[in-house]
């Protein structure tokens, strides 16, 4: 028999699939925009063209936009906890851009970033409504 280690999952909400266009942003200086993979209310993953370093610049909070392709900023300034930063595999053998993924956990949202980010969730993922917020 094959023993299996079960990993804990430690999000407080369910992410959900971001649609294609919804994208999260650092700030400018840092050079990192790309694809919303999933979100939740309690945090995101993106990936994004690594052009530096993984090291270069990356501080433990950090402030973020959230944006939809052809519809602008959604939210800005969002306070985030860096949670990881990892290298994508590529998906062909001819791609010849380094793919990364940034994960990022929510720090204290204000009750209309809370808001706005609920209806972000119920428009640009496979949510029929947004989740609850997590207490």
């Amino acid at each position: 028999m094959i023993g299996f280690n079960l990993i804990t999952e430690r999000r407080i909400s369910q992410r959900l699939r971001a649609h294609d266009g919804a994208l999260a942003a650092l700030s400018p200086e840092s050079g990192r925009v790309g694809q919303i993979q999933n979100i939740s209310l309690s945090g995101l993953a993106f990936r994004y063209i690594a052009e530096d370093s993984p090291e270069a610049d990356l501080q433990q909070t950090v402030t973020l936009q959230i944006l939809f392709a052809g519809e602008g900023v959604w939210l800005e300034g969002v306070p985030a906890k860096w949670i990881a930063d990892v290298d994508i595999p590529p998906e062909t053998s001819f791609s010849g851009l380094p793919l990364r993924q940034t994960s990022l956990q929510f720090l204290s949202l204000t009750k209309e970033q809370q808001s706005r980010l609920k209806e972000f969730i119920r428009r640009y993922t496979n949510a029929s409504s947004a989740p609850p917020l997590a207490p």
